[in-house]
């Protein structure tokens, strides 16, 4: 990057004012802390400084990243964003970068003054304990956070605690995926709390790969009887099965429900019997269900005649409105 492109990028102010040099002046100050720490700059940022600058209109919105950095390197450019008061940014994924708490501690201070724009985060396995979820609990609720992802940290239900007390008064937040996390069915009650929030407007709820077992969905469910914003949830690979505490408040919610239309199951210890008792609800006069995902080891016909089912449950898509032709 030649430093040319100094003087001539970003977008100008209204009424021709100067131009916006805060991305430059970010790529200026990342530097000097990846000097001042010893470490060495991360070449996927460098990459994208060039391409917003060559290839853009000069300002960076999207910090996706999966080069490990280590938690000095997300300082480094964290605490740089941070100390100019970015305002740019709208998406940050950091994807094995090995943040850990102190890289997670250092993007939620970012995070904290940056409230208006930024709207999704995807922290995926980045080594966070339940000390970098009471980090990310104290953001959230003064951001803008539409999605949050946590998914391959395994801070477990300490961890859940901690971000339930932030994620319980956040009335933004439309994706929360917390898959293969180590949470177990005394999480639960933690997930209540989140679900129970009066201003929730939770839609997609991800807990694939965690260990909530029999006790821990029948309680989940229970929730879900009084939840009317949740329209999709993954319990892909949880540990339960046919219990008949079970299936009676999963069916409950399958009779009850009307807004949360899609279910994943797959991997757990659902078959035939499970599957029967689904279809007979189904079959009853249910509009609402359009995806329910359960084990291949059920009987071709039962998933032929519920696929039939929910294929006219499936919701229409809205069509937007044709554009007048000039």
């Amino acid at each position: 990057m030649s430093k040319k492109k100094k003087g001539g990028m970003g977008k100008k102010g209204k009424g021709g004012d100067d131009e916006d040099t805060s991305t430059w002046d970010l790529l200026v100050l990342y530097r000097k802390n990846c000097v001042k720490n010893g470490i060495t700059t991360l070449k996927q940022l460098e990459n994208k400084f060039d391409q917003v600058f060559e290839e853009g209109d000069g300002i960076l919105e999207e910090l996706h990243i999966w080069e490990e950095a280590g938690p000095m390197g997300i300082r480094a450019f964290c605490e740089a964003l941070k100390d100019i008061k970015y305002t740019h940014l709208k998406s940050m994924r950091l994807w094995r970068v090995k943040a850990q708490d102190e890289g997670v501690r250092t993007a939620c201070d970012f995070l904290k003054i940056n409230t208006s724009k930024i709207t999704i985060l995807d922290l995926l396995s980045n080594e966070i304990s339940p000390l970098g979820c009471s980090f990310i609990s104290d953001m959230v609720p003064g951001s803008q956070l539409t999605v949050l992802k946590l998914d391959h940290n395994e801070f477990g239900t300490e961890g859940l605690e901690q971000l339930s007390k932030g994620l319980s008064r956040s009335p933004t937040l439309t994706t929360l995926s917390l898959s293969y996390c180590n949470i177990d069915e005394k999480g639960v009650p933690f997930l209540h709390r989140i679900l129970a929030f009066i201003k929730t407007d939770l839609k997609f709820l991800d807990l694939q790969g965690n260990y909530l077992k029999n006790e821990g969905v029948t309680d989940l469910f229970k929730a879900l009887e009084v939840n009317n914003t949740l329209e999709e949830i993954n319990l892909a690979d949880n540990q339960f099965g046919e219990d008949p505490g079970v299936l009676d408040a999963i069916s409950k919610v399958f009779q009850t429900n009307k807004n949360l239309g899609a279910y994943d199951f797959n991997y757990n210890a659902i078959y035939d019997e499970g599957a029967t008792k689904f279809l007979n609800i189904l079959k009853s006069g249910n509009k609402w269900i359009h995806k329910l995902e359960l084990s291949e080891k059920i009987s071709r016909e039962i998933i032929k005649e519920m696929a039939s089912i929910m294929k006219k449950n499936k919701p229409k898509k809205k069509k937007g409105k044709k554009k007048k032709k000039s």
